[in-house]
């Protein structure tokens, strides 16, 4: 399983918008995971507290296009600050 741990500024507590998840998406998963068949854990910093649908579909997005919805819940886990967030996270892709 490939473990990639995104970086925002420490200061920065929430994450909203579609073009900034793209971005961060871009930047930070893009080229790490690139065989979508193998399992992935996401891991946000403990400083994020709130992410908006927005960011997570745009964060999602490019994935979605390539492997859907099924393909994300089987690969992709989830780690944040709490448990809730976590599955806050998932269920905004929806």
């Amino acid at each position: 399983m490939k473990i990639v741990k995104l970086k925002f500024d420490n200061t920065i507590s929430g994450l909203a918008g579609f073009p900034y998840g793209q971005k961060i998406y871009e930047d930070q998963v893009k080229g790490v995971y690139t065989n979508h068949s193998e399992k992935i854990e996401i891991e946000f910093p403990n400083n994020i507290q709130k992410v908006a649908s927005s960011f997570v579909q745009g964060f999602f997005s490019e994935l979605v296009l390539e492997v859907g919805y099924e393909g994300i819940e089987k690969n992709v886990e989830i780690k944040s600050s709490s448990d809730e967030l976590s599955k806050a996270i998932k269920k905004r892709l929806y």
